[in-house]
């Protein structure tokens, strides 16, 4: 393993749960970011939560203290771009009825897709996206089920059940309202982040990365898993918890 590990140029962390609790870093995580950039590797972090624009997660970045590069935010992969990215790529350009916060609306905005169900509402819908939304509703689950009965395309951003929290109670996310949406539309979603195959294909288009030459450290098994899924990542995934830094 040892020598396969010397051979990857990327590495490609999690987020939360991995390099940073609602605490904040995890001890080591910005020393092992800092001497992977300083031998030659690229670093990417990559998040499922969409409340956050590409720039708000780098001014976290900034503010944990991670040595972080602010070039063409390269760096940051996250659920929210992913999503906009799909979509404009197969052509959808609105309206999209959204369940979500900002951080969705300001990578839509960046390509042109109009959008509604963040700030002011809509009457025409082409497609229907749930990312993070803690101000999620009845109101909003019934307009996104008639929606999607009416034939509107069904995305996520993700399939988390749940983030880290301050306390003693993890925040609920995604996995609930996709799960009412499924009971109700018999429909499921394309589901754009990790673990699943587009925000991998996402990458792969846009970082210049050999996949080859990847490695993903990650905090559950469940993301961990996309070497059997993806299989060019097969021999190249472990878990933080199975190898030392040497």
């Amino acid at each position: 393993m040892r020598h396969n590990f010397r051979e990857c140029r990327t590495f490609m962390f999690d987020c939360d749960g991995t390099l940073w609790t609602p605490s904040g870093l995890i001890p080591g995580a910005a020393d092992l970011i800092d001497y992977l950039k300083k031998s030659g590797r690229q670093c990417l972090l990559i998040t499922n939560n969409s409340s956050k624009s590409v720039e708000k997660n780098y001014e976290l970045c900034c503010k944990l203290g991670l040595a972080v590069d602010k070039v063409d935010f390269n760096f940051l992969v996250i659920a929210a771009a992913v999503a906009a990215y799909y979509l404009s790529k197969k052509g959808i350009r609105g309206p999209v009825y959204v369940i979500g916060r900002d951080g969705l609306a300001n990578e839509f905005d960046k390509v042109g897709i109009s959008y509604f169900g963040i700030g002011v509402s809509g009457l025409r819908c082409g497609s229907v996206l749930v990312g993070y939304d803690p101000y999620f509703n009845y109101v909003k689950l019934m307009k996104a089920a008639s929606f999607i009965d009416g034939g509107c395309q069904f995305f996520a951003t993700n399939e988390d059940s749940r983030l880290p929290a301050s306390g003693k109670s993890p925040a609920i996310i995604n996995v609930p309202l996709v799960c009412y949406l499924n009971i109700l539309t018999q429909l499921l979603p394309v589901i754009f982040g990790k673990p699943n195959k587009p925000i991998f294909d996402y990458i792969v288009e846009t970082r210049n990365i050999t996949p080859e030459q990847t490695i993903m450290i990650a905090s559950k098994l469940r993301f961990i898993s996309i070497g059997i899924t993806l299989i060019f990542f097969t021999d190249y995934l472990l878990a933080l918890s199975v190898f030392k830094l040497e």
